[in-house]
């Protein structure tokens, strides 16, 4: 999570599009020419960036704030509840990523024959990540060409990207694609009908 100290004009990172990791800012108030006495009155991240001519105007989350929100449990769904590659689903996000050439990029449209070297939508839900380490999310695959959630900025042809595997979160996937049935978070045995509102026959 990238930090910034003063002198950074931040709102720039929010200009044209959101930045791929979130920005986390701390606000300190101190008598000018005296810091060491420097006191924190903000701390938390930046959630909304709106311009108004020459006026950015930030829109934080404390971090008191963002523990005060109700956490979603446990789902019993079909789908795993893991989030792809964290701790928790124990995919290795590094076997299971290719490195591909760029052929060419309108907007959020990226075209690369390396993408064709895998079935459609192999890529659908995982992510394109720049040598920089900017990343995009990817929804859509098909052929030679990706379509990412939004366009990464200075991205141009023959520049060499990581496009790792996305995931539909179903056990089959988990198992035949990423071999890690074992921390598949999901049930694919769900009853098709509620025993509590009907019979189950």
């Amino acid at each position: 999570m990238p930090h910034f100290s003063t002198g950074v004009y931040i709102p720039a990172l929010f200009i044209g599009d959101l930045p791929s990791t979130p920005v986390w800012v701390t606000v300190y108030r101190a008598h000018r020419g005296d810091e060491s006495l420097a006191v924190t009155i903000f701390s938390g991240k930046v959630i909304r960036a709106r311009f108004e001519e020459s006026e950015a105007i930030l829109t934080g989350a404390s971090l008191m704030a963002m523990l005060a929100r109700t956490v979603p449990i446990l789902a019993l769904q079909t789908p795993c509840n893991h989030a792809l590659y964290s701790g928790p689903c124990g995919a290795n996000p590094t076997a299971s990523r290719d490195l591909v050439s760029v052929t060419a990029v309108n907007g959020a449209t990226v075209v690369s024959g390396g993408f064709a070297l895998r079935p459609d939508q192999w890529y659908r839900g995982g992510r394109l990540e720049t040598a920089t380490g900017e990343t995009r999310f990817i929804v859509d695959h098909q052929g030679n060409t990706v379509t990412l959630i939004s366009p990464l900025p200075g991205l141009g042809s023959l520049d060499e990207v990581r496009a790792y595997w996305g995931c539909d979160h179903l056990e089959a996937t988990c198992q035949d694609k990423f071999d890690n049935l074992v921390n598949h978070l999901g049930w694919s045995r769900l009853p098709g009908r509620n025993p509590f509102s009907g019979r189950i026959d």
